[in-house]
């Protein structure tokens, strides 16, 4: 009985990585060929002028985090189902696309399945998070931690990454820049 819930650890942690890692790789080849042979997602005014076409299981941006280096970059999918996210980040169904008014929200698996976010307890305050489309880049940044709120203004200012971030106003006031769940 040991031996096989040892196995299962193994099968969970490593072996669904390997089967992750195809998968996103199938995706982002689907992306890039659909991004060469459409025309491009153009924003004019705050409005697109061509919408993009979401479609469950199926990558429309990627995602890049600098501080994981130059290696970590994942097509983000639509949808967060079990399948969705055993091949990579899911966008959540209803929020924001990327550079759109609102929450562009993603979800990820820590640990295995390919664990896009196994690190993500790893990011500081003003960190990038950028997100490719296929008519342009969005860079977020990484909110400031709860300890860091009361004194964000001299971080702030000592730090050129920061210049645009402030804590959320209103109801958001006590959303930190990191929360894991």
């Amino acid at each position: 009985a040991g031996l096989i819930v040892l196995l299962f650890v193994v099968y969970e942690v490593y072996i669904t990585d390997l089967l992750s890692e195809g998968e996103q790789r199938e995706a982002t080849a689907a992306l890039d060929e659909e991004w060469k042979h459409s025309g491009a997602d153009v924003v004019e005014g705050g409005e697109r002028t061509n919408k993009v076409e979401l479609e469950d299981g199926k990558g429309f941006a990627k995602l890049y985090i600098p501080k994981f280096g130059a290696d970590f970059h994942f097509t983000v999918l639509e949808g967060t189902s079990d399948k969705t996210l055993e091949a990579g980040p899911g966008h959540y169904k209803g929020t924001a696309l990327p550079g759109d008014l609102g929450n562009f929200a993603v979800a990820g698996h820590r640990v295995g399945k390919g664990a896009p976010f196994n690190d993500l307890d790893l990011l500081d305050s003003c960190d990038a998070i950028v997100v490719e489309t296929q008519a342009s880049w969005f860079v977020y940044r990484v909110l400031p931690m709860k300890g860091e709120v009361k004194g964000w203004p001299a971080r702030k200012e000592s730090n050129t990454r920061c210049k645009n971030v402030e804590p959320l106003p209103g109801a958001y006031t006590k959303t930190p820049g990191q929360d894991i769940v």
